[in-house]
């Protein structure tokens, strides 16, 4: 059995501590900048004491004046805290964040509380400052880049939109209003679909959904946009992921380049194509294109019907099985030396015709090049040479038998 201690055993254990000795061993190893404030007879804030971290948050030696601490503090007085002193003495309590100046003259922020105790008939201030340089400087630099974002979110020659992971539209800038003719608050009540023209609503909806579950990380698309007065415009969407703190797609950037006038171009251009092409396709003459290796990627009709096969089995190589096997050597060997120079060339062969008669052809070809002046291939026509062959051999033997 364990024996109960003794009066004299316990005494001391409950006793309360020394008060005093607390608050000041806690007053000396917080790790807060502390200062005490009491107010003169007229009024002026005094600095009364200190604690070792203040000092060494300022930088001040540990027996540095009280002035010199009030003034490093106070950064020369011009900061919030000898006004909020003063403010405190009609209050309670008042937090905020003010600059102060350290020893080597670096400026330092402190987030700052300010509160007013009375002790034996006397207001005290007691100033409560943590430095928050770091914090205050990575807020600035958030700041400015949120603020450069802003400008160029809202400035960029594109239209851009952000959607939330239903689709919704949460922000939009001006290029999108200009295009689309309706105001930004317009376009928020506006789901993005309600944009597209009908026939592309579902064109990258999959690809949104693999965006949004984190399986892609960006897509683009061609679509087409209806605007407020029922123009069509084409545009190009280039959609990435705004990914949170764990790495899941949170957000959805879209970024949409008006490309209508491009697309008129290339309608324009394709249009003109076909309209030379149907005019090479239907001449008279056997007509041929090849590309910048030499293949050859066009027959018209003319040459098709000349040598009764099919644009498939001619592509490429593929006529060169029509031409005579002793003509083969020579005339590649002309149209490779006539590639390398870019010249005009002309030869004349002998090409298997749809009656299977090997027929003379004079084939007569020219390089053509690109807008940017790249060069491209060649473009030949034929003509069948067989007729006029057959009256020199006429004429030549002719002339043998008068001799």
């Amino acid at each position: 059995m364990v024996a109960e201690p003794s009066s004299s055993d316990r005494s001391g254990l409950n006793d309360p501590p020394d008060l005093g000795l607390l608050l000041d061993s806690i007053f000396q190893q917080m790790k807060y900048g502390i200062a005490v404030y009491s107010l003169s007879s007229d009024g002026v804030p005094t600095l009364v004491e200190a604690n070792p971290f203040l000092f060494s948050m300022m930088g001040m030696p540990g027996e540095a004046s009280n002035q010199a601490i009030h003034d490093a503090l106070t950064c020369g007085g011009v900061n919030e805290i000898i006004p909020s002193i003063r403010t405190v003495a009609s209050n309670s309590f008042r937090a905020f964040r003010a600059k102060a100046r350290k020893k080597d003259g670096a400026i330092m922020f402190m987030d700052v509380n300010v509160n007013r105790i009375a002790h034996e008939g006397k207001d005290y201030f007691i100033v409560i400052a943590a430095d928050v340089t770091s914090k205050q400087l990575e807020e600035s630099a958030n700041r400015e880049q949120e603020a450069r974002f802003r400008v160029i979110f809202e400035e960029a020659p594109v239209g851009i939109m952000l959607q939330d992971k239903d689709r919704h539209l949460v922000e939009c800038n001006k290029a999108l209003s200009e295009m689309t003719g309706l105001d930004k608050d317009d376009l928020l009540q506006r789901r993005p679909e309600e944009l597209v023209h009908q026939e592309d609503v579902e064109k990258d909806a999959r690809l949104y959904d693999l965006l949004m579950a984190g399986r892609i990380d960006h897509y683009n698309v061609e679509k087409r946009f209806v605007t407020h007065d029922g123009r069509v415009i084409y545009g190009n969407l280039h959609v990435s992921s705004i990914k949170d703190e764990e790495g899941k797609p949170s957000f959805a950037l879209n970024m949409l380049s008006d490309i209508t006038q491009r697309k008129r171009m290339e309608v324009e251009v394709l249009r003109t194509r076909d309209y030379y092409q149907s005019m090479l396709d239907n001449m008279p003459t056997l007509m041929w294109r090849s590309n910048d290796q030499l293949m050859r990627e066009f027959f018209n009709k003319a040459w098709l019907g000349f040598t009764g096969r099919t644009f498939n089995e001619e592509y490429g190589h593929g006529w060169m099985r029509g031409v005579h096997p002793d003509d083969i050597d020579r005339l590649m060997e002309a149209q490779e030396r006539s590639f390398l120079t870019q010249e005009n060339f002309e030869i004349e062969y002998r090409l298997l015709a749809f009656d299977n008669q090997y027929h003379w052809m004079i084939d007569m070809a020219r390089p053509f090049y690109d807008s940017h002046g790249d060069f491209k291939g060649y473009v030949g026509s034929v003509n069948d040479n067989t007729r006029y062959r057959k009256m020199q051999e006429r004429d030549r033997q002719h002339q043998t038998a008068k001799q």
